[in-house]
Order: C-alpha cells, then sequence, then structure tokens
C-alpha cells in the first residue's frame, strides 16, 4: 500500500515487479527445498572426492624408443612407441618444456 503510494507519486519508478508476501507453508516448503538442494551438493562432492581417491597415480618417465623433440602433433606416436615398450605401459605423453615423450605406468 505505502509502496503504490511511492510510485503514483513519483518517488519510485514504476516496475512490472510487485512483492509477494508468502505464507508460512510457502517458506517451509522453500527451506525444505533449499535443504534437499544442499544435501545433493554435498553428495555430488563427495562422490566426487571419493572417487579422486580411487583412482591409481601415474608414474612418468621418458621413452627409450623415441626419438626427437615431441611435439602435439607427434603425441600419437609417443603413446604407441610407450606402448610397445612396456605391456605395463598405460600409455605416453608430451611432457615439459624439453619436449620429451614421457610413458605412463600406473603406480
Amino acid at each position: 500500500m505505502i509502496l503504490d503510494q511511492h510510485i503514483n507519486s513519483g518517488l519510485l519508478p514504476h516496475t512490472p515487479f510487485h512483492f509477494v508476501s508468502l505464507d508460512a507453508q510457502a517458506i517451509d516448503n522453500m527451506e525444505a527445498s533449499h535443504r534437499k538442494l544442499s544435501a545433493a551438493v554435498l553428495l555430488l562432492i563427495s562422490m566426487a572426492a571419493e572417487m579422486g581417491l580411487t583412482q591409481a597415480k601415474e608414474c612418468l618417465f621418458q621413452s627409450a624408443k623415441f626419438r626427437g623433440p615431441c611435439y602435439a602433433w607427434s603425441v600419437g606416436i609417443c603413446n604407441d612407441k610407450c606402448l610397445d615398450e612396456d605391456k605395463a605401459n598405460t600409455g605416453g605423453k608430451c611432457h615439459g618444456w624439453e619436449l620429451k615423450c614421457m610413458c605412463i605406468k600406473p603406480c
């Protein structure tokens, strides 16, 4: 009511938004939804953290078969050389500012 008087008097600009009063039931529903959303977010965070802890660490060592600098376009060759070197290797990647082909093995 007072807000309408201020709008009509020109003290406040007219906006299409109106203040809505919520009853206790609506507030309780919003609080319950907020609690459920918070619980879901916490569950997702804990699941992501647990998955990160269960993954094996990667150990890197320089390839003995790959020769020369390892550029982005030669990463496939690096990967193949590492897989051929040792059956325990899971792949290879170009690594570091020295552009070396590094083989990946689970630690």
